[in-house]
């Protein structure tokens, strides 16, 4: 198992080139499995439940790995002030109340800096999170009011039923839009189609499977 997951792991990370940012997603995979990609130089992993997250943060934290945890999940505004001290980014950031909740939370505890990536809905899909145009742009008037917040681009999960090239186009003219508020940078690319999105100029990818093989059910 170890060299499996140790050839894997490079395969993928030679692929990579040294601008874009691997988050190697771990939801469900034991620790172990992160400590092993650990030895092999990975330091940013994503998980999707705030609870799982917490646990392997601390156990990382217990073995003194130098290794970090982004959300890439929902975040339900009731998690946000037992996650914060743990994550190293949010990347599901997905309305104005949550921002305002991880804004308010981030003072309480104390944390000056959240790395925070927009998340974008681009086609309105009722299934996933994340900004509509209209909220959007109700949402960027706000950004100055976020002190703590340090908005680190976009993020978008692509609608399946379209082409990778025509998400990542969308998420580019939005961006290109608000880039006097946000940065130019983009969170897209799965373990499916990472390789196309770093060639359409994608900056982070979460790349899961590819790496630790199935999910465990």
């Amino acid at each position: 198992m170890e060299n499996s997951l140790k050839d894997q792991f490079y395969l993928i990370q030679k692929a990579i080139p040294d601008r874009v940012q691997l988050i190697a997603v771990s939801k469900k995979h034991s620790f172990d499995k992160i400590r092993q990609i650990a030895q092999y130089g990975q330091k940013d992993f994503g998980e999707n439940y705030p609870q799982e997250l917490i646990k392997k943060a601390k156990q990382a934290q217990l073995e003194k790995l130098n290794i970090h945890f982004h959300l890439i999940g929902p975040l339900q505004r009731n998690k946000v002030k037992m996650v914060l001290p743990y994550v190293a980014s949010i990347q599901s950031l997905h309305s104005i109340s949550l921002a305002q909740e991880i804004e308010k939370k981030a003072q309480l505890l104390n944390i000056s800096s959240v790395p925070v990536w927009i998340q974008l809905n681009l086609n309105n899909e009722e299934s996933k999170s994340g900004f509509t145009e209209e909220e959007l742009q109700e949402f960027i008037q706000q950004i100055p009011s976020f002190h703590s917040l340090k908005f680190q681009g976009w993020m978008a999960i692509p609608d399946p039923s379209l082409s990778l090239e025509k998400s990542f186009n969308q998420m580019k003219t939005v961006a290109r839009h608000y880039e006097g508020a946000v940065p130019y940078r983009f969170s897209i690319g799965m373990s499916h189609d990472f390789m196309e999105a770093i060639a359409l100029g994608s900056d982070c990818i979460r790349v899961g499977s590819a790496i630790f093989g199935s999910r465990p059910v």
